[in-house]
């Protein structure tokens, strides 16, 4: 009989994060769905658009576009933090992180729901209490069963107002503490397992919402890319398929069905590879 164990956490932004144990008892745990993300992952894996060397520019200015609605200077590093959060979450519970890893039979399967909560920052300085009517919050549910950590999870940000120091490692930031807003819902989906640190972060993510920062910049609709530093994926779609936008600080690569072009960081001169 599988084990069943329930664990809510929370934190703000900038502080440090306290886990409860709420719940565990040899009793069946209802486990909620995951988000149905196995038709984005395959359009990653395999794009389907190709690219006429004639109008490799139309590429580049919708690649241009697009990109620069994603807020690269700052989304993937607050969304790999919530990742690392989750992760100690895990580890402090003894909650298997692993999507690849496959139960051990002479063990008792463990069934575990983990949801976790932070009261984002906000944007006050210098910083105030944790108030999230007034910030906002961000939240994840991560689903195990018989001893296996489900590789697709969803998460929901709450008019979230936080603030992040950039990595740097895909766009350059304009500042070094950047006051952002995400408000939508989340889907995650782990290729590796739950990081420790940014750099371990390989994750497909989805969100429905709205995105920007207090300076301005705001942008609204459906965005997706795979955070696999220190690069992010982002899929751009033409008109017969998608192809894939490799960003970097070392520059952009474009994959389609057809060939492969290697363009600079700025999409300003590319050419076939």
């Amino acid at each position: 009989m599988p084990r069943s164990i329930s664990s809510r956490s929370l934190a703000s932004l900038a502080g440090a994060v306290a886990a409860v144990l709420t719940g565990c008892g040899p009793g069946p745990l209802p486990l909620p769905p995951g988000p149905d993300l196995d038709a984005l992952v395959v359009k990653y894996q395999a794009p389907t658009g190709t690219i006429d060397p004639q109008r490799i520019n139309d590429v580049i200015v919708a690649a241009q576009a697009r990109i620069g609605q994603l807020q690269l200077d700052w989304l993937p590093d607050l969304l790999a933090q919530l990742m690392t959060r989750l992760r100690a979450r895990l580890d402090d519970n003894g909650v298997p992180s692993d999507p690849s890893v496959a139960p051990n039979l002479n063990h008792p399967g463990i069934d575990a729901t983990i949801r976790l909560a932070q009261t984002c920052r906000g944007w006050d300085d210098p910083v105030g209490a944790a108030n999230a009517d007034e910030n906002g919050a961000l939240s994840l549910t991560a689903v195990v069963e018989n001893s296996t950590f489900h590789r697709g999870l969803v998460a929901a940000a709450e008019s979230c107002r936080g603030r992040v120091q950039p990595s740097n490692q895909f766009k350059v930031a304009t500042g070094v503490d950047l006051k952002v807003f995400v408000d939508g819902s989340l889907g995650i989906y782990f290729y590796a397992p739950v990081p420790r640190t940014l750099a371990e972060t390989h994750a497909l993510v989805q969100i429905s919402g709205q995105l920007g920062t207090m300076a301005g910049g705001n942008v609204a609709g459906e965005f997706d890319f795979v955070i696999d530093y220190p690069h992010v994926e982002v899929s751009l779609d033409r008109s017969d398929g998608n192809v894939i936008l490799e960003v970097g600080l070392d520059g952009v690569t474009i994959r389609a069905a057809n060939a492969t072009y290697r363009c600079d960081a700025a999409l300003q001169t590319c050419g076939p590879t």
